[in-house]
């Protein structure tokens, strides 16, 4: 048999010689003490380094951007919440209401707090009319607030209080409401979004009515649940303001007016009904009107006021003028006869002549109180030439024109009279009978309550009450004396009477004073007189002791006749039965 080798198995290698020493791993070289020192000092660099920018991010964060975020907590833990105070109320003599307070809310959103603003906005939009998709983004923007609707009324923001829609939330406000609607609208005015007065009585009372707000300040939790109320200031209510309004005759007054403007296709009409003797307004409308409770068709033409703020020729109710200082002045009496051609020269070389509205009268002799009752304009710019232009503009100037009323509310106008220094070889012919100065309603209403009020002009007065205090009457001009009055009355009795201009005007069973007026208006294209006119009526009634003045002007009228006598007129006579009547004033 083969013999093995010595130590060694079949299948396996030859073992190692057990005697051969063993390799063990090589350890690292030892750490100095000059190595330990080094790694140590980087390792404190770093640890330093480390809690530096610690301290600096901490630094940071609370210095630089700690009001920032502090703000951002507060805002998220602590609400200021505006409590607007309630606004005075605007009433009529009676003490109805013009203009008031109703309780509304306001829809505020936390856009952050909405996760599905889409499904939100689907439940939101229907019962606040607004569009689902605008209304989703506002929703969806991930701010921390968002105003979603103002003044919504209670029945709504119970709805919306019943969803119970996270990141949703109401606070009650308040929100005008005129219950006259469209009648008086331009003179009541309007308030703002921001709680400010805008026009009419509403911005001249603005401080008066507004009152002060109130603040609470509330802690509330992640879904902005109040938890807390910090602070409660409670507003202080303005107060209310009185008018000299009668709320019927003004409803009835804007009727009346609608009327007007429909029948004869024009622009628009305003009428002014006031006291002689203490300027008190008891109601003043324009047609057409706008409806303060929509603002989606609010027109600023419409809510213009035009009684106060716009400017018109006055045509033949501007004569008064004329004729009161020629008789004041003793130049001449009611019953002066004055030679009166058909037509007189204005300028010869562009061959203008002035006629009355009646081109084919004769030349013929007239007195006085005759030249106002047929309205003669040659007959009265004879009567100016003995006042001559710088008596006939000082006239104007004393019964008002081209001076503030002192009414007070915003955007009245002074109107616009030329100085004498600026008179062409025209201006004698034109300006006497009410073409080439511009006036306001108001004015010429004042104008003819001086008349009635036996030569002194009061102030026209709005407001009889503030709050408990009542408001004086403003001052009364001397204009003339109380015979030039009586005997300028007696002349415009005539004008209303069968034979006058103005006898539509005629109330039966009350004797009325008073003038028509038609006036041409400049072409603003070409500068030039054409074919649109003002047709107006002024007077007083009964005419014997005077209670109320009845101002009605007719802008543009198209369908029909455009004399004042036509279409200013019948509206007079209108309103003043339905005023004497209200009013309880006797007939003659």
């Amino acid at each position: 048999m083969p013999s093995r080798s010595s130590g060694s198995r079949p299948g396996r290698p030859a073992s190692r010689n057990r005697s051969a020493p063993r390799r063990r791993p090589a350890l690292p070289a030892p750490i100095t003490a000059r190595e330990s020192r080094r790694r140590i000092r980087i390792l404190g660099v770093c640890m330093i380094v480390g809690v530096g920018a610690i301290v600096a991010r901490a630094g940071y964060l609370g210095v630089v951007q700690g009001g920032d975020l502090s703000a951002i907590a507060s805002d998220q833990r602590v609400r200021t919440v505006d409590l607007p105070a309630q606004r005075g109320s605007i009433l009529d003599a009676r003490g109805i209401e013009l203009a008031a307070d109703r309780p509304t809310a306001r829809v505020e959103a936390s856009p952050y707090l909405i996760t599905d603003p889409q499904g939100v906005a689907q439940k939101l939009a229907p019962l606040l009319r607004k569009d689902p998709a605008a209304l989703a983004t506002t929703l969806g923007s991930g701010t921390q607030w968002a105003l979603v609707a103002r003044r919504v009324d209670q029945k709504t923001a119970r709805r919306i209080r019943d969803l119970d829609l996270t990141g949703i939330d109401l606070i009650d406000t308040s929100g005008r409401v005129e219950p006259l609607g469209t009648a008086g609208a331009q003179t009541v005015g309007l308030v703002g979004d921001d709680g400010h007065g805008q026009s009419g009585l509403e911005r001249l009372y603005d401080d008066k009515l507004r009152g002060t707000p109130g603040m609470r300040v509330e802690a509330r939790d992640p879904r902005q649940e109040t938890l807390k109320v910090l602070k409660d200031v409670e507003p202080r209510p303005g107060v209310d303001v009185t008018t000299t309004i009668d709320a019927v005759t003004q409803r009835r007054v804007q009727q009346i007016l609608a009327g007007t403007v429909e029948k004869h296709q024009a622009t628009s009409a305003t009428a002014i009904v006031m006291r002689p003797d203490t300027g008190e307004i008891v109601a003043m409308a324009t047609a057409p009107s706008f409806d303060p409770g929509n603002r989606s068709t609010f027109d600023a033409e419409k809510a213009r006021d035009r009684a106060v703020a716009w400017s018109f020729e006055p045509g033949s109710t501007f004569k008064v003028v004329t004729i009161a200082g020629a008789i004041e002045s003793r130049r001449v009496t009611p019953s002066t006869p004055l030679f009166v051609p058909q037509w007189v020269w204005i300028d010869e070389e562009l061959d203008r002549k002035l006629y009355d509205a009646e081109k084919d009268r004769p030349s013929q002799t007239m007195t006085v109180s005759n030249i106002l009752k047929h309205s003669s304009n040659v007959g009265t710019t004879i009567i100016a030439q003995r006042l001559g232009a710088a008596g006939v503009n000082e006239w104007i100037a004393r019964f008002g024109f081209g001076t503030s009323t002192g009414l007070g509310l915003a955007g009245e106008e002074k109107g616009a009279i030329l100085p004498t220094d600026k008179w062409s070889g025209a201006s004698i012919y034109n300006i006497p009978i009410g073409q080439g100065d511009m006036v306001t309603q108001m004015q010429l209403t004042r104008a003819y309550a001086a008349i009635a009020n036996r030569g002194r002009m009061p102030t026209p007065r709005l407001v009889s009450r503030v709050g408990g205090d009542d408001v004086p009457l403003g001052a009364s001009v001397t204009v003339m004396r109380p015979a030039t009055a009586h005997a300028l009355t007696s002349m415009l009795r005539g004008v209303v009477s069968a034979k006058g201009t103005g006898s539509e005007a005629s109330i039966p069973g009350y004797s009325v004073a008073g003038k028509t007026g038609t006036a041409n208006k400049v072409d603003p294209k070409t500068g030039e007189y054409g074919d649109r006119y003002t047709a107006s009526f002024v007077g007083f009634v009964p005419a014997e002791r005077p209670q109320l003045v009845i101002s009605v002007v007719v802008d543009e009228p198209s369908a029909g006749s455009y004399y004042g006598g036509d279409v200013a007129a019948p509206a007079f006579e209108t309103i003043g039965q339905f005023c004497l009547n209200r009013l309880k004033i006797p007939p003659t």
